[in-house]
């Protein structure tokens, strides 16, 4: 009986502790890959002095421009 209890106690710690399997990443990170922003900070520009660097349509703009660079961030 105590040893029933102690290996079912076992194995309900054992679901809580971390795991001791070495995890490796891959050698190539295809989506890690940092996106080619250009063309998107050539729109901005164009946009910025077509409606003006406060416009909507240039904001949007750069904001899209923002966000491929954080993708770098994760």
């Amino acid at each position: 009986m105590k040893f029933f209890l102690a290996s079912a106690l076992l194995a309900s710690a054992v679901a809580f502790s971390p795991s001791f399997v070495a995890h490796q990443r891959p050698s190539t990170f295809l989506f890690a890959a940092r996106p080619d922003a250009s063309d998107a900070i050539a729109e901005a520009l164009r946009l910025s002095k077509e409606f003006g660097p406060t416009s909507t349509e240039a904001r949007l703009a750069w904001e899209a421009v923002e966000e491929m660079d954080s993708r770098d961030q994760r």
